[in-house]
Parts: C-alpha cells; structure tokens; sequence
C-alpha cells in the first residue's frame, strides 16, 4: 500500500466494477506540501534518477495548445465558440494535477511484477525524505 508508506500520496479508489487492468501509465497524486512543496516535475526528475520511469504528464486541457476551438469548423464549436474559449476556462483540480501533482509511473515499473511496484514505492519514500534536496 504505496500511500501507507509514502505519506502525501494519494491513492484512488477502486471501482468494483473494472476486472481486469491494462495501463499505459499509472498516476500517482502526489501533494507537493509532503515533499517539501516540491511540484511533480522535481520527483519525476528524481524518481528517474533512481531508475523509476516517471513523467509529469499531460497539461491540462483548458492549457493545451492543441485545443483550439475556435479553429475548428465543427458545429458544436462553432454554435458554442464563447464558451469553449480557453482563456476563458477554469479547471482548478485539473490544473492542480497537471501543472503540480500527477506523477505518471511507466508501464515497464508493473512488467516487473512485485518487485518492481516494491522498488517504485522506496524510490518515491527515498525522494519523500530528500525533498528538500531537490531544485525548488
């Protein structure tokens, strides 16, 4: 139990409903307060220093370049062009994790079976206790 030993990670809720698993990458929230307010970029930084693939994932929609609406000829964004305006947008929880606290932990980490989640989990509560060594 990764969140039971690394205090400031989060994990999310199973859902009953889903019996089988297939991920590319898996997100580990991270609260940046527990690693001495370092964001997502410095441990994903660290975590790869140590061996442990990990990225900081996507920017949030509302910020990405490739969302652009006002370019597109489609009806939907065509009718609703003042609402579908990214500047316009707010997407706090969503900007929060893709601009401070999602850690994407690579695929390869779950081929290694227990061992590998085992190794993923000390090298995040190894980058937990020298956070504040890590670029601000």
């Amino acid at each position: 139990d990764i969140a039971g030993q690394v205090p400031g990670v989060r994990i999310m809720r199973h859902d009953e409903r889903i019996t089988r698993w297939s991920f590319y990458r898996y997100i580990v929230p991270i609260e940046p307060e527990a690693f001495a307010g370092r964001t997502h970029e410095a441990v994903c930084d660290a975590l790869e220093a140590e061996g442990v693939g990990a990225w900081t994932g996507y920017e949030p929609m509302s910020r990405y370049d490739l969302f652009q609406p006002a370019l597109s000829r489609l009806p939907v964004a065509v009718e609703h062009a003042d609402r579908l305006d990214p500047s316009r947008m707010s997407f706090p929880v969503a900007e929060a994790a893709g601009l401070r606290e999602a850690v994407y932990l690579d695929e390869n980490v779950f081929r290694a079976g227990h061992g590998g989640v085992d190794d993923a989990v000390e090298a995040l509560a190894k980058v937990q206790r020298h956070a504040e060594e890590l670029p601000a």
